[in-house]
């Protein structure tokens, strides 16, 4: 029996629609935004080493859900990032527990060896405490000793000398 106009548009319509394609399935942005930021959060107390894992499981997750999103698949790269997101989570929670530390709690030692513990704030009461370091009372400018070591040169109409530039006479005077 044939098929009419109206009929098979309706037909290649619903094929396309059901084939998987993601024509119109939306991108997981928020999905991978947060799976990105649990994945930061959980570096940043060192689940890595603390929690390994947790973080191992939430990276593969995460990996896999990159690749989906190249390929389009925003279905399971949307479930791939919510899996990412979970481990991640775990793992932070994991490092916490074990004594992991963020990193507004550390610093960086500038020496290399890794991070360190930030340094306790001085109070005011010993701040106030030390005298301020007591600064020499300049004597003279060095544009006035240059002026004075060149009206001193015995040179005639020499630097600082009224009508000078090292001409006798002056430079532009009649």
């Amino acid at each position: 029996m044939p098929f009419s106009f109206f009929q098979k548009g309706l037909l290649i319509g619903g094929v396309v629609m059901t084939s998987g394609c993601s024509l119109l399935a939306t991108r997981p942005v928020q999905e991978m935004s947060l799976a990105a930021a649990a994945m930061r959060a959980a570096h940043e107390v060192q689940a890595d080493t603390l929690s390994p894992d947790y973080f191992r499981q939430a990276s593969d997750w995460f990996e896999q859900a990159k690749a989906e999103y190249r390929f389009k698949n925003f279905d399971v790269a949307r479930k791939h990032a919510n899996q990412a997101r979970v481990f991640a989570e775990k793992a932070e929670l994991n490092a916490l527990l074990s004594g992991g530390v963020r990193g507004e709690d550390r610093i960086l030692d500038p020496l290399g060896n890794g991070f360190r513990k930030e340094p306790e704030i001085a109070t005011p009461q010993a701040a106030s405490q030390t005298e301020p370091y007591p600064y020499p009372t300049p004597t003279g400018t060095p544009v006035n000793d240059l002026l004075g070591a060149a009206n001193n040169s015995g040179v005639p109409g020499g630097v600082g000398v009224p009508g000078g530039a090292g001409v006798p006479g002056g430079a532009g005077v009649p």
